[in-house]
């Protein structure tokens, strides 16, 4: 067991043994996030309080959970919470979004043992370099350069460019759980009971207010709201890129996959693209994964688009929606950024405004810089957009 063992050599303890021991723990909780506890009810505050001895406890309990291949049942459960997606129809549960809450306790062990799957599988190879998504020293932006630079090669052959973002399904609920055992490739390092009994015999509860559904068992996908999902959710999902042909470019973050290609003629474009986009239906099919025709987007970059006709590839004879650009969202909207700034950072601003109100013109302007820079965050604005234009945009005035 050559991936498990360093862990199991950081959790085997005696309580005559150095403190370095809990470093692994004391690490793993302090860059956990206050999130809301699970059913058990234990926060991560109450495990940062901790004395050494319960530590050495807790320590000792992960060491017999890796040691005996035994996930305890009281880590599976989850509470799930809905929140209704903005302007939905609340009668519809397929309108909401689920918040899995689950055990802290269980967490911390994930993130102790992903810290290392993580450094086995990057100094291994196993994850794909095209594999953007909760990588350190990677982001989507390594992606967009990507995808910008093989745009503008494409601008300076004179050729065009279709780039196909396709839109995975549910990914996480669908992803098949035999699958990811079967393609993991660590046997002998990290062995498959321990992932079979992390994976196995989830159960949910859904909580309305005070009010509590019956448990439900969660067949397939990984589970919501644990560390190591994130990590065997990429291991599974990358091996989509080795089904594509070497000639397609491709890049993925998480489960948001990308393939384009190039040339001076359409028509060959879209038989290189039809061809491995069947190749990407059929690994989802076998894999318990649907792409959707009516999400995925195609964008053709060309600086003759007036002459040429848009492309047309097909998902299951669904033809792909061509678009002229691809728009992500973060964060919270406009409105809710406005009033956490106005109850947290301009409550302070204008505390005792009308003392320093007859201050010198030139010493006021030093809160306008800060006052137009949270309007500029709130609205998603460029640096250089007019001072004028951000109160229209954002309604200041009226909020």
């Amino acid at each position: 067991m050559i991936l498990i063992a360093p862990i199991l050599g950081q959790l085997r303890i005696a309580r005559n043994e150095s403190l370095c021991v809990l470093l692994p723990t004391i690490k793993a909780l302090s860059l956990a996030h206050d999130t809301s506890p699970g059913p058990d009810g234990i926060t991560y505050n109450m495990l940062r309080h901790l004395n050494t001895t319960s530590l050495f406890n807790l320590l000792f309990l992960f060491n017999r959970i890796c040691t005996e291949q035994k996930y305890p049942s009281q880590r599976h459960e989850a509470i799930v919470i809905p929140i209704l997606k903005p302007g939905k129809d609340s009668s519809n549960p397929l309108n909401c979004r689920s918040i899995a809450l689950t055990s802290c306790l269980s967490k911390t062990l994930e993130r102790i043992v992903n810290a290392r799957l993580i450094f086995e599988l990057e100094k291994q190879g196993r994850i794909s370099p095209l594999q953007s998504g909760f990588r350190r020293i990677r982001s989507t932006f390594d992606n967009l350069i990507l995808l910008e630079t093989q745009t503008r090669n494409a601008f300076v052959r004179r050729n065009h460019r279709v780039s196909i973002f396709f839109d995975i399904e549910k990914a996480y609920n669908c992803t098949w759980r035999y699958g990811i055992l079967l393609n993991f490739g660590f046997r002998r390092n990290l062995p498959p009971i321990f992932l079979k009994n992390f994976l196995s015999h989830r159960t949910s509860r859904v909580r309305m207010k005070n009010f509590y559904s019956n448990n439900f068992t969660q067949a397939e996908g990984v589970p919501q709201g644990s560390i190591l999902s994130v990590t065997l959710f990429i291991i599974h999902l990358s091996e989509i890129l080795n089904y594509l042909p070497s000639y397609v470019h491709r890049s993925l973050y998480v489960d948001d996959l990308q393939i384009s290609c190039q040339g001076s003629n359409m028509n060959m474009i879209e038989r290189q693209l039809q061809n491995p986009v069947n190749k990407l239906v059929a690994w989802c099919d076998n894999n318990g994964h649907t792409i959707s025709a009516e999400k995925s987007r195609c964008v053709h970059f060309c600086r003759k688009r007036n002459i040429q006709l848009d492309p047309n590839i097909q998902i299951q004879n669904a033809p792909i929606p061509v678009v002229n650009e691809m728009r992500t969202s973060w964060g919270a909207d406009r409105t809710p950024l406005l009033r956490v700034y106005q109850a947290v950072t301009l409550s302070s601003t204008d505390y005792g405004c009308m003392v320093y109100g007859s201050a010198r013109p030139t010493v006021l302007r030093r809160l306008d810089t800060i006052h137009h820079s949270a309007l500029r965050i709130c609205s998603g604005a460029f640096r250089t957009s007019p001072v004028e234009r951000l109160y229209v945009v954002t309604n200041y005035r009226f909020i």
